[in-house]
C-alpha cells in the first residue's frame, strides 16, 4: 500500500512549529536550525515509512487470517462480523476498497444481495485498479442477478465486458466465468441454453464451492421453468454448435 502523506504531513507541521520555538528560545542560528530541520525532518518521514509497512505487514496477516474462514461454510457469519469490524475502522481508500470487496462477496454467500449491492456502491472507483475491478465486477454482477435485476445485469456487464473476459482466461477463476455466462443466458430467457452450460458445467467443476453455486443458480433457473416464465426462441443449431465449442 502506498504511504499516506497527509498523515505525515500532518504529524510534520507540530514538530516543525516546534522547532521554530526552540530556534526563538535558544536563539540558534540559521545555520544550525536548518541542519536540525533537516534532520528531524528526515527522522519523521523514515519513522513515518517504518509505521506504514508495519502496519500494512499486520493489516495483510490479519487479512489472511481471516480470509480461511472463507474454506468452510459454517464460518461464513463469522468471516462477515470480522469485516464489518475492520469496514467501520479503516480509512484509506485502498484498504477500504479492498474490505468493501471482501464484505460484499461475504455477503454474496450469505445470499444477503441488498445489502452487498449497497455495500458495492461505497467503492473509490478511482482507486479501483487492475484485479481488485474483476472482483469488484464479478461481485456486482452476480448481486444483480439473484436481485432479478436482469436489465441491470445485462448493462453492467457489457460496461465491464473487459474485466469479466479475464475470468475466462485464468484457469483458477474460470468456471467463475462460465458461471456469468449462464446467468446471461437466464437473463434473456434463453433457459434451454442456460440448462445445458449448467450440466456440462457441473460435471467439469464438482469441488465443494462450485457446487454450491451451480446449486443456487439451477434454483433460479427451475423456479423460471416452474412459472412457466416464458423462453426466448433461439436457433437450435447455433446453439448446440456453441456448446460443443464450450
Amino acid at each position: 500500500m502506498s504511504l499516506n502523506f497527509k498523515k505525515i504531513f500532518m504529524i510534520a507541521i507540530p514538530i516543525i512549529g516546534l522547532l521554530f520555538g526552540l530556534k526563538i528560545y535558544f536563539k540558534l542560528d540559521d545555520k544550525k536550525f536548518f541542519i536540525a530541520y533537516l534532520i528531524v525532518g528526515a527522522l519523521v518521514l523514515i519513522g513515518s515509512v517504518l509505521i506504514n509497512m508495519i502496519y500494512n505487514v499486520r493489516f495483510i496477516k490479519k487479512m489472511k487470517k481471516i480470509n480461511e474462514l472463507l474454506e468452510n461454510q459454517d464460518t461464513i457469519d463469522k468471516y462477515v462480523i470480522e469485516m464489518e469490524k475492520i469496514e467501520k475502522k479503516v480509512t484509506g481508500p485502498v484498504y477500504r476498497n479492498m474490505i468493501i470487496l471482501n464484505l460484499s462477496y461475504g455477503y454474496l454467500e450469505q445470499e444477503e444481495y441488498e445489502k452487498s449491492l449497497s455495500l458495492l456502491k461505497n467503492i473509490d472507483m478511482v482507486k479501483l485498479k487492475g484485479r481488485s475491478r474483476v472482483i469488484f465486477a464479478l461481485n456486482k454482477s452476480t448481486t444483480y442477478f439473484y436481485l432479478g435485476l436482469y436489465d441491470e445485469f445485462i448493462s453492467f456487464i457489457k460496461e465491464f465486458e473487459k474485466e469479466l473476459h479475464i475470468l475466462s482466461t485464468i484457469d483458477e477463476f474460470e468456471w467463475q466465468g462460465k458461471l456469468l455466462e449462464i446467468y446471461y443466458q437466464i437473463a434473456i430467457k434463453n433457459y434451454k441454453k442456460a440448462g445445458r452450460m449448467l450440466k456440462v458445467a457441473e460435471k467439469k467443476w464438482a469441488e465443494d464451492k462450485m457446487s454450491r453455486e451451480w446449486k443456487r443458480v439451477r434454483s433460479v433457473l427451475n423456479d423460471k421453468l416452474e412459472d412457466g416464465d416464458i423462453e426466448r426462441e433461439e436457433n437450435e443449431n447455433e446453439d448446440e454448435q456453441e456448446m460443443t465449442e464450450d
